[in-house]
């Protein structure tokens, strides 16, 4: 009976440790982070029109997250409609494994995209990044329509070492 107190005391222990380290690492960019990521200078946010659903009117504007908890990344909704949206994807330049692909590297700094709007199955933003490896980037709209959840998913078996989903939460950011 000692031996089973003591290993759950082990286990209470380490839970406890791993907890403890885990919430330190912030899913958030900070305040400096944000400001690494290169933005454009002519950023527009227009009105949503009057008659969008207010889930996908909720995209307009500015979100920041990290992709796995690592890539500060922020997402501007310049402009919304029921079939697309005018979006800026942007993240700093990147440390990490320097490439993704054969002659590619993970780009840094934004790109301008038009992507495909959907209520189907949930308010959700859509494209793909032109790569060899052909991601699909989905951003879905929360219930609460103050967080969105990223999806980067690889939708080619180019790279078998590569995660086949990376993911993050966004918040709005001004």
């Amino acid at each position: 009976m000692k031996s089973i107190r003591s290993d759950l005391l082990v286990f209470a222990a380490t839970l406890a440790a791993m907890m403890s380290l885990f919430s330190c690492i912030s899913l958030r960019p900070s305040a400096e982070a944000l400001k690494e990521v290169p933005l454009p200078q002519d950023i527009n946010i227009v009105n949503s029109p009057a008659d969008l659903p207010r889930e996908l009117a909720a995209f307009s504007g500015k979100w920041a997250g990290k992709w796995d908890g690592v890539l500060d990344s922020i997402l501007i909704v310049e402009e919304i409609n029921d079939k697309q949206a005018k979006i800026i994807l942007a993240h700093p330049p990147w440390y990490g494994p320097i490439s993704v692909g054969p002659s590619e590297t993970i780009w840094e700094g934004y790109r301008r995209i038009l992507a495909k709007v959907s209520m189907s199955p949930g308010p959700t933003i859509e494209f793909e990044i032109q790569r060899s490896d052909h991601p699909t980037v989905t951003f879905q709209m929360h219930k609460d329509l103050k967080t969105i959840k990223g999806f980067w998913v690889y939708t080619s078996d180019l790279f078998e070492d590569h995660f086949p989903v990376i993911r993050m939460t966004m918040e709005r950011i001004d």
